[in-house]
């Protein structure tokens, strides 16, 4: 990712590379995502409210990756 994004800050860098892990276990969740310190300027706890119900994506199920590989 530096050598594309050479002009970019290393917080960026990492969060992109963070959220962009196919591997959900790998993969930045939305919780760590916003307590990532790129955010704290915007960041509001306060504001912030759990969903209702636990989502399930069909991609994230098992058999769909291999958490052994990054």
């Amino acid at each position: 990712m530096n050598g594309i994004f050479t002009h970019s800050r290393k917080e960026i860098i990492e969060i992109l590379t963070s959220l962009l892990q196919f591997n959900p276990y790998f993969r930045l969740n939305a919780i760590d995502c916003l307590k990532h310190p790129i955010f704290d300027g915007i960041r509001n706890p306060l504001m912030e409210r759990p969903a209702p119900y636990k989502i399930y994506l069909q991609v994230d199920q098992p058999e769909y990756y291999d958490n052994k590989k990054s």
